[in-house]
């Protein structure tokens, strides 16, 4: 025990006492970087599907992707969850996911038909946080009706009223997420 003292002693300028003193210290220091890594996670992306990723009417099927959206939405993809909730019937929308093909730019699709509620019912924002296993500071909510948006803010999930790309990129920037 006597070398490693010295050791201890000559490298550290520490004493034998001093070893205990360090090692809580240590101990706090890893907890706090841990605790710092583990909430500081990449956020999920909710996007709304009609009205942000497409254009048009479902009804007279004049709809339209809009392409800097999917190129956006691709890019965000490879560093964020990202997933799609719409208020939709789950047969029709996987059809448009197909034509337009947008299925492979999401991590999960969440369809109004298939969770049991349609936004902007808190029931759908939480069954959706509850699949994710998240919490609501663990998502960034993109949506074209300010009436989901000021839902989804009311449960506490970080939510964005979509205008145009310019100013998602933008929004998105105030949150930490870039291109």
């Amino acid at each position: 025990m006597k070398p490693l003292t010295t050791i201890l002693t000559i490298l550290l300028g520490v004493t034998v006492f001093d070893v205990p003193i360090l090692f809580i210290i240590g101990i706090i220091i890893a907890w706090f970087l841990l605790k710092v890594l583990l909430e500081s996670k990449a956020p999920i992306l909710a996007f709304d599907y009609g009205g942000v990723l497409t254009k048009g009417d479902y009804l007279t099927e004049t709809i339209d992707i809009d392409p800097e959206m999917k190129n956006l939405v691709s890019k965000l993809g490879k560093k964020h969850k990202t997933v799609v909730v719409t208020n939709d019937n789950s047969k029709v929308f996987g059809h448009i996911h197909d034509i337009f093909g947008t299925r492979k730019l999401f991590d999960t699709t969440f369809v109004s038909s298939d969770v049991g509620y349609r936004k902007p019912d808190p029931r759908f924002y939480k069954k959706v946080l509850n699949s994710l296993n998240a919490k609501p500071r663990d998502v960034i909510y993109i949506d074209d009706s300010y009436d989901n948006v000021r839902s989804a803010k009311k449960l506490g999930i970080k939510s964005i009223h979509f205008t145009s790309k310019g100013k998602l990129i933008t929004d998105l920037a105030k949150y930490g997420v870039k291109e």
